[in-house]
């Protein structure tokens, strides 16, 4: 083992314990081990490794283990590019300032109102709340605080909206399944979050909360954008 594949592990493993703890994984120990081991299919001793920087993942299995953690491979592989959020304010690591956005927050009526005009989504002012986005996003993006509990996920170390964070979306990329979408539904101007799914040839919006049914995809529904990032207060 040399000093600098020992280094990169612990680096690893230091970087995957942030992105863990971001996403409300049970806390260091027994518990994490068993929670990453099944989220991955793993043994937890493999796990145990893989979190205290004894051995790193399959270069294959980094895009996966990233996409669940909601950072990107670059990040968990080197610390650069977007790292996870601590408090609410993103992680400044590797971080380059010039490719952020500062996107405005309305409201979920608003963007029900302007789902189908392309924008602009909000005659700012100086009234006008921003989020920072640090990535991709076209001119029309725009930002909603989340509300209500559909989209809390009862299973620790999935992907959750909790209320009162702030997730990014994208109108101008378009939704596939297995995306987080915002939807116009008929008869109103406001949108619902939901997740995109297919099944036997057939659109669904699903919840996350098992506490609600997931429903076919209306006939004229339409899709506002889809969520590209989430920030989250704790």
């Amino acid at each position: 083992m040399t000093a600098n594949g020992s280094d990169e592990r612990a680096d690893f493993a230091k970087r995957l314990n942030q992105a863990l703890d971001k996403i409300n994984f049970p806390v260091k120990g027994k518990g994490r081990q068993l929670e990453l081991a099944k989220m991955f299919g793993i043994s937890q001793h493999a796990a145990r490794k893989w979190l205290e920087g004894e051995s790193m993942p399959n270069t294959k299995r980094l895009p996966e283990l990233a996409g669940r953690l909601q950072v990107t491979t670059e990040w968990l592989l080197s610390g650069r590019d977007l790292g996870p959020s601590k408090t609410g304010n993103l992680s400044t690591v590797g971080i380059n300032f010039e490719i952020a956005h500062s996107v405005p927050i309305i409201s979920w009526v608003q963007a029900g109102a302007f789902c189908d005009s392309g924008g602009p989504w909000v005659v700012e002012d100086e009234t006008t709340q921003h989020v920072a986005h640090f990535g991709k996003l076209s001119a029309s993006g725009f930002a909603l605080e989340v509300r209500g509990d559909s989209m809390v996920n009862p299973h620790a170390g999935q992907v959750s909206f909790l209320p009162g964070s702030f997730v990014i979306i994208e109108p101008a990329k378009e939704a596939s399944p297995g995306n987080y979408v915002v939807v116009r539904l008929p008869g109103t101007n406001e949108v619902t979050l939901k997740q995109l799914v297919s099944d036997a040839g057939e659109l669904y919006l699903k919840p996350l909360n098992p506490q609600y049914s997931t429903q076919k995809f209306p006939k004229d529904g339409h899709v506002c954008g889809v969520v590209v990032g989430m920030q989250t207060n704790f």
